[in-house]
């Protein structure tokens, strides 16, 4: 964990420069709130064809429970 102190929010989450992510259920302002973000990073809101990461957002364990199915496939 020391290796990611000081280091900034993208890196310490592994977006890299030119990669699609996805942000699922993220809050309104997190793109703003994570920055400086890599160059030519893609947000998108589904896990479509091309999405090299996903950071999924829930807000109970029952949620995460309902949905997981959802998402792992």
């Amino acid at each position: 964990m020391d290796a990611y102190a000081g280091q900034p929010l993208p890196k310490k989450l592994g977006i890299k420069t030119g990669m699609k992510v996805a942000l699922l259920h993220a809050p309104p302002g997190f793109e703003q709130a994570i920055a400086p973000i890599p160059g030519d990073v893609q947000f998108q809101d589904d896990l479509a064809e091309g999405c090299e990461l996903a950071i999924w957002f829930v807000r109970s364990q029952e949620e995460l429970a309902q949905a997981i199915q959802t998402v792992s496939n």
